[in-house]
């Protein structure tokens, strides 16, 4: 028994003390990034790069904002790091190409993901790199679609001979779960305006209705079109063969690819020699990855500036997370701008499939009270869907790109009835006491009547028609010529512009560019918001979501 308990209080202690280590480990992580970071001072993005060929590893999953703060034990100097977003790496890669030291980008790709909307912002930062007279070299293991649609604007694509391009076109999936709800004996009340508003759908039903079919075929056509007609510019191909190709996968081995979408086979070390000897670089300094130029790209508001608003997420009540368009948070950050004297007008760039609508509403009128005093032109992103149109709306000028999928003006709302599962499945009964007659409206394990469910179909009514006048007004027509085209639909850009949706096609530069040139704004300087904020809260939830990707330097 002794033995018993002194090793039990020996393994006690042992766990205590090796806590206490890796706290004190983490205090000093934590205050060595700290002390590391100077957001005023000089950093490595703002020092000449002597490098003739910069290296971009895109690899993972790309966003428009950038990341919250993890830890990189590879760098203990500076343990604390953020991932970019897209627009910080597509400002970056502009700011190298102004630098005459800079030959050239190798870009090498690694199951890299993002929207097309992202994709194309940066494939446009690419091609502009281009036009500056640098060569721009792709190498991949594979090439997924989404990251040849980039690599097909560089003057040389190389692929490892044992690898291959993922050619064979767009598809969407969904999930129906009626047949599943009826057999486990669990009703949805389900109430909407907008024949066209198929989030519901899996819940009512075992396959897409004709509408639901209707759109979703005709943005994948779009988006497919879009695509290979970029990549057979780029590359010198008919758009219709780049489809004959994808029907047939006829790209199922590295060897069909050469000379038609690659340029030629080789392992990554070889071509990495090829392309020093292309240039003249004897040195491994003249061969430089970029990672930590992007992460130090500027983004401090001293001077008057031009505010991008990046609201990303699905919009929610209260403050939200980060990866959420929270009302509260997003009302006071927009008053703060509009009583900002430095900030001159404002982009809000839109990536949301919408939300609640109450928040929605919360964020239009504190958009429109911004509106009363500056410039507000709105730019979307992949999604400004249902309340991320409901924001959209507000901007005097709207932009989409090519690739936005927009519209989804509608409402809908459920409520699963869960009284005869419990009975049934879980032999749990159900009783209540109430004040009033309809004391249990909403509640998820009473039914309810015919006059509540009235009631409550009348409340989503009503903000539909709230909706179509909020669209209405701010698109200067009247409701009747906006309800057909809402009706929950979604919409291309194409489409959205047809529709009087939206005002232009471009991507977040020409939304910047129009509002300087439209209101004389003289400063070029932007500032994206929210801005990236360095707290130990953070730090200590990212704790565990380490950075152990350890890459060799090329020499």
């Amino acid at each position: 028994m002794k033995s018993f308990f002194g090793s039990f209080l020996g393994s006690c202690l042992g766990v205590l003390v090796t806590g206490v280590l890796v706290l004190i480990l983490l205090i000093v992580l934590i205050f060595k990034g700290l002390s590391g970071i100077d957001l005023n001072s000089e950093t490595d993005s703002t020092k000449p790069l002597n490098g003739k060929i910069i290296q971009l590893n895109l690899e993972g999953e790309w966003n428009e904002r950038n990341s919250p703060w993890v830890m990189d034990l590879n760098n203990l100097a500076k343990p604390w790091i953020e991932k970019p977003g897209i627009h910080s790496l597509c400002e970056c890669i502009r700011q190298i190409a102004l630098n005459d030291t800079v030959s050239g980008l190798f870009i090498r790709f690694s199951n890299v993901q993002a929207s097309p909307v992202l994709l194309h912002e940066l494939r446009q930062a690419l091609i502009d790199f281009k036009s500056k007279g640098k060569k721009i070299y792709a190498y991949a293991d594979t090439y997924s679609q989404g990251a040849y649609y980039l690599a097909s604007v560089a003057h040389k694509i190389a692929l490892n001979p044992s690898g291959l391009v993922q050619w064979k076109g767009l598809g969407y999936q969904q999930l129906y779960f009626a047949e599943a709800l009826k057999y486990w004996n669990i009703n949805v009340d389900i109430y909407r305006c907008g024949k066209f508003k198929s989030a519901v759908e899996p819940f009512s039903s075992t396959q897409m209705s004709n509408e639901s079919r209707l759109q979703t075929h005709e943005l994948l056509n779009t988006v497919w079109a879009n695509m290979c007609n970029a990549i057979a510019k780029s590359r010198n191909l008919n758009s219709n063969d780049l489809n004959t190709w994808a029907n047939t996968l006829y790209f199922n081995h590295a060897q069909k690819t050469k000379g038609v979408l690659t340029d030629t086979l080789m392992y990554e070390s070889q071509f990495v020699n090829w392309i020093k000897i292309q240039n003249g670089i004897q040195r491994a300094h003249q061969f430089k990855t970029l990672d930590h130029y992007i992460q130090n790209t500027k983004n401090i508001a001293l001077e008057d500036h031009i505010a991008v608003l990046i609201a990303e997420g699905t919009i929610v009540d209260g403050k939200g997370a980060d990866d959420e368009i929270g009302a509260e948070r997003y009302c006071n950050l927009i008053e703060s701008l509009q009583q900002n004297p430095l900030v001159k007008a404002v982009v809000l760039r839109i990536n949301s499939p919408g939300g609640s609508a109450f928040a929605s509403e919360q964020i239009w009128y504190a958009l429109k009270q911004l509106q009363a005093t500056k410039p507000l032109v709105v730019s979307m992103g992949g999604l400004s869907a249902s309340g991320g149109y409901y924001m959209s709306c507000t901007g005097t000028q709207v932009f989409a790109d090519p690739f936005t999928i927009t519209g989804s003006i509608g409402v809908f709302g459920m409520i699963p009835q869960l009284q005869t599962f419990l009975k049934s499945n879980l032999k749990i009964h159900i009783d209540t006491v109430n004040t009033n007659t309809y004391s249990q409206l909403g509640a998820l394990t009473v039914p309810a009547s015919t006059f509540e469910k009235s009631i409550i179909q009348n409340g989503v009514d009503s903000i539909y028609h709230l909706f179509l006048n909020r669209v209405a007004t701010h698109r200067h027509t009247d409701i009747n010529t906006i309800e057909p085209v809402a009706q929950g639909r979604v919409w291309s850009a194409a489409g959205a512009l047809k529709n009087n949706l939206i005002d232009s096609i471009g991507m977040l530069s020409d939304a910047i560019a129009w509002i300087r040139s439209k209101h004389r704004i003289q400063t070029s300087q932007i500032v994206y918001y929210p801005k990236s904020e360095l707290q130990i809260t953070a730090l200590l939830q990212n704790v565990l979501n380490t950075k152990l990707d350890y890459q060799q330097p090329l020499t």
